[in-house]
C-alpha cells in the first residue's frame, strides 16, 4: 500500500470512530506495525491534522476536522456501488482489496445524506462458483496494460493445442463470467482476445510496446468485438 494511501485510510479510520481508538487496533485494521501507526500519526500531527491522544492511551481525531466532502448525485452513488460490488465479487484478490479501500474513501468523503445512501443501496453482484479458475495473476496483468510491458503467454485454445504467443496487452474484458485478454498478437500480427483461464504460464519481458492510433484498445473493441 502506498504511503499516501495509507495515510488516508488513516485519516478515514479515525473519523469513523466516535471515541479513542488505540494504536493496535489500528495496526490490526491497516496491516502494519504499531511502530509505523506511531510514525504515520506523527506525520499527520506535523502536518496539522487534529489528532488527540498518546501511545498506550489511543488516539481520536479532533471535532474540528473533516474531508471535504464529495457530491455526487444519489444516481451516482448507486452507480458506485454496483461497480464496487462487481469488483468485490468478480475481481482477483488485489483488485478486491482496491475496492475495499476506494468504497472506505468514498464514504469517508461523503455528506451525511449521501454515505445513507451508499450503506442502504442494495445492488448485489452474487459470485458464480462455475466460473472457470484463473491460474496466473491479474493484477500482473494490469501492470503490464499500464507500463506497456510485452508478455509471452503460453495459451490452450478450446481443442487443447498450445501456442507461445507475444503479445502486447491493450486491456481486459469480463464478459458472461469469463475474464479475456485483449491484445496486439505479435506472430499472428492481429488483435486477438484470450481467455484468462486458459492462460498456462505467462512471462513478463523487459522490452514495452509503442502508442499506436492504429493498436489502440478501443480501434480492438471497435473492429473485433462490435464488428465494425
Amino acid at each position: 500500500m502506498r504511503r499516501a494511501d495509507r495515510l488516508f485510510r488513516l485519516v478515514t479510520l479515525m473519523q469513523r470512530r466516535k471515541g479513542p481508538i488505540t494504536s493496535k487496533s489500528i495496526s490490526d485494521e491497516l496491516e502494519v506495525s504499531v511502530r509505523t501507526v506511531y510514525r504515520d500519526i506523527a506525520d499527520l500531527i506535523g502536518s496539522g491534522v487534529p489528532i488527540i491522544g498518546e501511545a498506550g492511551i489511543g488516539y481520536q481525531m479532533g471535532s474540528d476536522f473533516s474531508l471535504p466532502p464529495l457530491m455526487l448525485t444519489d444516481e451516482e452513488v448507486e452507480a458506485a456501488v454496483f461497480g464496487l460490488a462487481v469488483a468485490e465479487e468478480w475481481g482477483d484478490d488485489d483488485l478486491k482489496i482496491a475496492a475495499k479501500s476506494l468504497r472506505d474513501k468514498i464514504n469517508a468523503s461523503l455528506p451525511d445524506r449521501l454515505r445513507e445512501i451508499l450503506a442502504e443501496t442494495r445492488i448485489v453482484a452474487p459470485s458464480d462458483n462455475r466460473s472457470p479458475v484463473i491460474g496466473i495473476k491479474q493484477s500482473d496483468i494490469r501492470r503490464c496494460i499500464r507500463a506497456r510491458t510485452v508478455i509471452e503467454i503460453i495459451y490452450t485454445d478450446t481443442n487443447g493445442a498450445s501456442s507461445d504467443r507475444c503479445v502486447w496487452p491493450l486491456g481486459l474484458v469480463f464478459f458472461n463470467t469469463i475474464w479475456m485478454l485483449g491484445c496486439w498478437c505479435e506472430s499472428r500480427k492481429a488483435y486477438r482476445f484470450f481467455r484468462l483461464d486458459r492462460i498456462v504460464s505467462m512471462n513478463i519481458l523487459t522490452r514495452r510496446f509503442p502508442l499506436r492510433e492504429d493498436r489502440k484498445f478501443e480501434n480492438m473493441m471497435e473492429q473485433q468485438w462490435f464488428g465494425n
